[in-house]
Parts: C-alpha cells; sequence; structure tokens
C-alpha cells in the first residue's frame, strides 16, 4: 500500500474542478485517489472560495467532487467544512465581509512592510512626505501624531488606541491568544515590550515568520509603498492583495510542513521561488523542492507523479 501524499492545492485548483465536464473532473479525482493523494482544507482556501461570490450551482458541484476523495481533507483548523460553502441565505453578505476585511488586511500590510523598509532607510525625503500625507487622517482620528506637539498627549492617545485593538483582538481571536494585563509605564520601549509579552510567544514566532515571508515575495517591487501612501489604482491593490493571499498559503504550508508533501504556487510565485536573488523565503527554509505549479487540471496530476517519484 503506497504512503499517503498530502497536497496543498492552491484556490485555481478548486476551481477547475468545479468548472471541469464530469468526465475531466472523473479522470482528475480517480488519477488522484490512485495516488492516494490527501487534500488540503485552511483557512485561507476556505476564504477565497467563499469571497467569490454567491454562486450556489458552482459551490454544490464542487462539494461533490471533493466529496469523492478516497481520503478525507487534510484541515488546519477543526472547524473547517467543506459543506460551509453550500448555499445559505446569508452567504452573499460573507462575502461581502470578507472581500471588505482582504481590503482592509492589503491596507495593513502594506504599511507593516512600508513603516520596514523606512527603518532600513529605503525610501527618501518626498516618499517619506507622500506616507505622512497619507497616514495624517487615521493618526488625527485617534488623536496621534507623527510630529505631536504635546507629547504626552500623544502618548495617553495611542494608550488608548492599543487598548482599543487589543479589546478587538480578544473578541475574535482564540482563547488565549492574548493574555495578561496592560500595565502601561509612560516608557515607551518598556510598554512595546509589556505589550508584545500578552501574546502567545509561538504565535508571534508564526507572526515574524510570516513577515520574513512578505518581505521575500515584495522586495524587489513598490506597491506595498503605492498601497500605504494612498497612490496605488485598484489594479496595484489587487494584484498585491492576491500576493499577500499567496503569502498566506505558503505560510500555512510554513506552519504544517510535517504533515504536508507538497504546495501549489501559480506560475508568478514559482518564478520568484526559482530567481537567484533575493532568495526566496521557502528557499531558505529548504521548502522549495516540494513546491510545484500546473497551468490546469491533467497538470496537476503529472506534477504530483513527478513528486512522489
Amino acid at each position: 500500500m503506497s504512503k499517503t501524499f498530502t497536497v496543498y492545492f492552491d484556490t485555481n485548483f478548486f476551481v477547475w474542478l468545479g468548472k471541469a465536464d464530469e468526465t475531466l473532473a472523473t479522470d482528475v479525482i480517480n488519477d488522484l485517489n490512485s495516488l492516494d493523494v490527501r487534500h488540503v482544507l485552511s483557512d485561507v482556501l476556505f476564504r477565497e472560495l467563499l469571497a467569490n461570490g454567491n454562486r450556489p450551482d458552482f459551490d454544490k458541484v464542487l462539494v461533490e467532487r471533493v466529496n469523492r476523495f478516497k481520503l478525507t481533507p487534510y484541515c488546519t483548523n477543526e472547524y473547517l467544512r467543506w459543506e460551509g460553502l453550500l448555499p445559505a441565505p446569508e452567504k452573499p453578505l460573507w462575502g461581502d465581509l470578507l472581500m471588505s476585511l482582504d481590503s482592509m488586511s492589503t491596507e495593513a500590510n502594506s504599511h507593516s512592510l512600508t513603516a520596514s523598509r523606512i527603518a532600513d532607510g529605503q525610501f527618501n525625503s518626498e516618499q517619506i512626505s507622500e506616507l505622512e500625507k497619507s497616514t495624517k487622517p487615521f493618526l488625527e482620528q485617534h488623536g496621534l501624531s507623527l510630529h505631536p506637539e504635546n507629547k504626552e498627549e500623544s502618548l495617553r492617545s495611542a494608550q488608548v488606541f492599543a487598548e482599543s485593538i487589543i479589546k478587538m483582538l480578544k473578541d475574535v481571536l482564540p482563547e488565549g491568544t492574548i493574555s495578561g494585563q496592560v500595565e502601561w509605564t509612560d516608557d515607551p520601549i518598556k510598554d512595546s515590550t509589556m505589550l508584545l509579552e500578552l501574546l502567545n510567544p509561538k504565535d508571534i514566532e508564526t507572526a515574524r515568520e510570516s513577515n520574513r515571508l512578505k518581505e521575500s515575495i515584495t522586495s524587489t517591487e513598490d506597491r506595498a509603498y503605492q498601497v500605504a501612501a494612498g497612490i496605488a489604482d485598484s489594479r496595484t491593490k489587487r494584484n498585491l492583495a492576491h500576493s499577500l493571499r499567496d503569502s498566506e498559503h505558503m505560510s500555512t504550508f510554513m506552519l504544517h510542513r510535517n504533515e504536508i508533501d507538497a504546495l501549489q504556487v501559480d506560475k508568478a510565485q514559482m518564478s520568484l521561488i526559482k530567481r537567484p536573488k533575493p532568495t526566496h523565503r521557502l528557499v531558505e527554509l529548504d521548502l522549495s523542492a516540494r513546491c510545484f505549479s500546473a497551468g490546469s487540471l491533467q497538470d496537476v496530476v503529472q506534477a504530483i507523479k513527478r513528486l512522489k517519484r
């Protein structure tokens, strides 16, 4: 009996599977079953499929087809179920909400990436000015300033803002992710350390690893700066959002690499993995040989056959 081979297919694979004619879909499912392939269901994969809008016919077909895999999926969280894609009255609302959250996440990640590059001295004075102009309305809304006249008042505003973020995160994150009490010392360095200590050390390292990955796939382009500076067009924002979701798939693979044998990435991401410099994070972690790219369902089957050999 051959060993189970766990493959993290990307969202395209499931879109192809749901749209394929019955003969092709059956052939691919049978081929993957013969190879003892177990697929992966992750939060980001489920979110991408759910955010694609209200498509009850497509979702019904897809769920029926994935249930024909002989091996149950490896779920990265116990609450994940394919049946969650099936038509429900509230589903269109979830799609809208997820698209909104995706946009907010792109903005937040852009500012995070840009802040790191400011610290490394990668921007000139004109770019810094653009960034300051873009962030000023948000800071003023919360009583903050990049150049405060009253530093004590600004510090209090920052503390209030931090407390509101912590409260919001406690409401949405799993219990135990944030623990302990907020005890301000009015020393920014000590307070930064105190805030980090509220988080589980494992979660901090996971976040840091995720940031390293995002840096490695965006280091040679300026889309994050354009979004943070408020000068990106809709296409730039959309493409950056796609790249950042790719990073979430790769981060999930990295976290579960002891259980997942292979990861499907798109051709653009494979090009980044194969480039000599700068080095992709998956290359640094010696995981690149477990990645593959495919342009069709048939290509997926052939790629898995090669990887298994």
